[in-house]
């Protein structure tokens, strides 16, 4: 946002070049102290909220997800040779059953 054009005045209405200086410098304190007032504000909670947040999902992730993919995988890969057999077993009895099922 441009002083001159917040600030607008008719040519025949122009103060003085000193008192136009002084409101275009208090104009620009103010806008600059306003954002970051609003950056206090507004910003540094934002900040700790989005740290918190990454932080809780890096840990889930490093200390939850990944060891229980890794023990849900090595269960299933030491469950493989004791269940294949038994699979095989009662593979006809289930065919027998879905052609009961379908009719």
């Amino acid at each position: 946002l441009d002083f001159d054009k917040f600030i607008s005045e008719e040519s025949s209405t122009l103060t003085a070049r000193k008192i136009k200086m002084v409101h275009k410098k208090l104009y620009e304190i103010t806008k600059t102290i306003s954002y970051n007032c609003l950056v206090m504000i507004v910003g540094f909670p934002f900040i700790i909220v989005w740290g918190l947040l990454l932080g809780i999902t890096s840990f889930a992730m490093n200390w939850v997800y990944i060891p229980l993919l890794k023990l849900v995988s090595w269960l299933f890969n030491a469950t493989i040779p004791v269940l294949s057999p038994l699979r095989n077993c009662c593979k006809p009895v289930m065919e027998l059953v879905a052609i009961i099922f379908k009719r």
